[in-house]
């Protein structure tokens, strides 16, 4: 005989399993995320959270449409809130059961980020490199931030001491020179912005040389007429010299400021430079420096050169004379510099007239000065074949 029967099915009601803030949760940062997570696949249309009857920004579906996330909805300091979660729906139409919980956000006093700017000298590094540490009195978020020195942006720094010390060391930072220091963007792990600091500082006012000399007293400082050579590279600067300092030059990357953050030495790289240094004297100097700059032997035929100068972020140009190998020209500022072969001095625009600037050589005395530093090249040259 045929056996009939009836059933009903009957569906599980989706369940909100857990969320985040937990229920009656203090403390709780400005910047946390809010988690539901169902036990089931949810139908993403459906659904919405509020705090204290304020609807929260939408969210987010991962684990297979069963995890809800609403980032970063930007809670206030100190405040008591009241969290509903209604009208979540799961893939067959039933209903989340809604669901209500409390928290308590951090106290305002945990607000406010303080951070303290100091110059060192970054001795491991090398002799004349500067660095610019940025400390701060809570653990910060390391994606965040950038520092830049008279309005010229710095490269990007490190992290130490548990997010909580941010420094950048640069050979492009000077010896005894007032910076106006600006930093913006930084977030503490909270997510509370520093918001934009400026300060004023002035760097150090020589570096350790090693050897007896050690760090110059500027009261007592010794100018002499010298010319200083940099064994690796070949460069030679002189002038009016401290007694007890040396020539340093960075080569490489670098040479120039990072890309996108110097607008001259983003020009410099476009003129496809034959060869590009960072010179300078941190021990100090004065009036003007004539350069001698070795080019490589390829680039020596060329009919006419150019030596191009970022001036803290403004750039500037001089004819070079060419001289036994090298390129030389007369500055009163040492930064990055560049030899651009084949390309005759022509002015323009936008590039700074190096007259009104005050680091072309003036008359009688920048070729003085051009010529002392063609016989002090030589003199160096005659002393090495002499010595090898």
């Amino acid at each position: 005989a045929d056996v009939s029967w009836s059933f009903k099915t009957v569906l599980e009601k989706p369940v909100l399993v857990s969320v985040q803030p937990e229920e009656d949760a203090l403390n709780v940062p400005a910047n946390t995320d809010v988690v539901l997570t169902f036990n089931k696949a949810m139908d993403i249309t459906s659904g919405s959270v509020s705090a204290n009857d304020t609807p929260l920004p939408a969210g987010t579906w991962s684990d297979g449409n069963k995890v809800y996330t609403i980032a970063s909805p930007e809670f206030a300091y100190e405040t008591f809130y009241v969290i509903e979660a209604n009208g979540f729906m799961d893939t067959d139409g039933l209903a989340a059961e809604p669901m209500t919980w409390r928290i308590i956000t951090k106290p305002i006093k945990d607000k406010e980020v303080k951070a303290s700017f100091n110059f060192a000298e970054k001795t491991d590094i090398g002799v004349g490199v500067i660095g610019l540490d940025v400390i701060f009195d809570k653990s910060m978020d390391p994606t965040k931030g950038r520092l830049s020195a008279n309005g010229m942006q710095l490269p990007a720094g490190t992290w130490s001491n548990g997010n909580t010390t941010y420094t950048v060391s640069s050979p492009w930072l000077e010896y005894d020179t007032n910076y106006v220091i600006i930093a913006s963007g930084f977030v503490d792990a909270d997510g509370v912005p520093l918001g934009d600091v400026t300060r004023s500082l002035t760097s150090p006012k020589g570096p350790i040389i090693p050897g007896p000399s050690n760090k110059p007293d500027s009261d007592k400082t010794v100018f002499e007429l010298r010319t200083l050579l940099h064994a690796k590279t070949g460069v030679t600067a002189t002038g009016q010299i401290s007694t007890s300092t040396q020539l340093i030059v960075a080569t490489g990357s670098a040479a120039l400021h990072e890309a996108g953050c110097c607008t001259a030495c983003d020009a410099i790289r476009m003129r496809n430079p034959v060869v590009c240094y960072n010179i300078s004297i941190p021990g100090g100097y004065r009036g003007e420096i004539s350069l001698y700059i070795p080019i490589p032997v390829d680039a020596q035929s060329a009919l006419s050169y150019s030596v191009l100068h970022c001036n803290k972020g403004v750039l500037e140009e001089h004819p070079g004379e060419y001289l036994d190998g090298g390129v030389t020209s007369v500055w009163k500022k040492l930064s990055p510099f560049a030899v651009v072969a084949d390309g005759p001095f022509v002015p323009d625009k936008t590039v700074v007239d190096p007259p009104k600037t005050g680091n072309q050589p003036s008359g009688w005395l920048g070729v003085a000065l051009l010529l002392l530093g063609m016989a002090g090249f030589a003199l160096l040259r005659r002393k090495s074949k002499a010595g090898r």
